[in-house]
């Protein structure tokens, strides 16, 4: 999932870039929620695909699976919450909506990869 690590910081950096946020936007403003959600959904994601050596096969063991499963519905939320961000920023006109628009589509593809490990986590514990 390095794909989820590296999307946050370019969005960010490019919204920086274009003036779209400062340095004095809180966490509410949308780009900046936007990218916060990359962030720390990449980080549960990583929780749940890299913890100890010996919990790096896929699909987890049935001991790890449950653990694995709280952690991927975790990212899945933060990537939620950050495609509602792009969403609230295109309604406010905060940047560009081709811009947003690539970004959403790019979150949007870690979703439906976030799903499909959501289910075969799920199998594992069926």
């Amino acid at each position: 999932m390095a794909r989820s690590r590296a999307l946050g910081t370019p969005l960010n950096k490019e919204a920086r870039t274009a003036g779209w946020i400062d340095d004095s936007a809180s966490g509410e403003h949308p780009l900046e929620a936007l990218t916060d959600g990359i962030w720390f959904g990449s980080t549960k994601l990583a929780g749940a695909l890299n913890g100890a050596p010996s919990d790096r096969e896929w699909p987890p063991d049935p001991l790890l699976a449950g653990d694995t499963l709280v952690r991927l519905k975790k990212a899945r939320e933060f990537f939620h919450d950050s495609l509602a961000s792009a969403r609230s920023a295109r309604e406010d006109g905060l940047a560009l909506p081709n811009w947003l628009g690539a970004a959403a589509d790019e979150i949007s593809a870690l979703l439906a990869e976030v799903e499909q490990l959501i289910a075969e986590a799920r199998r594992v514990l069926e």
